[in-house]
């Protein structure tokens, strides 16, 4: 199970529309870890709850894959995604896409049967992954894959 406490309060005292819309995220248990969320259109300082959404994603999606290479005795160094997240337009709310775009170095030799292994582990972690279920928007995987033998 997870938890958050959310706090929102208005220092102002407004009423109506121009309400402020930073407030904070709490994580029970992570005391240490606070975050500070901000909607799109009134700060581009603080991230949104979208950004929030897409790095939950992302990380997920990174946290399964090396999972399945330590399973699979892949030796992976470094792992770095520049993720996107299409929203619907105005009309329709919604999520169009998630784009993972992983640049992932091994710590062994290339081939093309590593790179054909490493590319179904990718997918399979789309596959397992609860988030992906649950947002049931299309997922486009873009990986860049680097070997560095040691």
């Amino acid at each position: 199970m997870s938890r958050t406490i959310l706090y929102w309060k208005n220092e102002r005292a407004d009423r109506g529309v121009d309400l402020p819309r930073e407030h904070a995220v709490r994580f029970p248990g992570k005391e240490h870890y606070r975050l500070n969320v901000a909607d799109l259109v009134t700060s581009k300082d603080l991230p949104t709850p979208q950004d929030l959404l897409l790095a939950a994603f992302s990380s997920s999606h990174m946290l399964d894959f090396l999972e399945l290479c330590a399973q699979n005795d892949l030796p992976v160094r470094e792992y770095r995604d520049d993720a996107e997240l299409l929203l619907n337009g105005d009309r329709r709310p919604g999520l169009k896409r998630v784009t993972l775009r992983p640049v992932i170095t091994f710590g062994t030799a290339d081939s093309e049967v590593l790179r054909g292994r490493v590319l179904r582990l990718l997918h399979e972690c789309l596959e397992r992954s609860w988030l992906a279920a649950a947002l049931s928007v299309p997922v486009q995987l873009d990986p860049r894959l680097e070997f560095r033998p040691d």
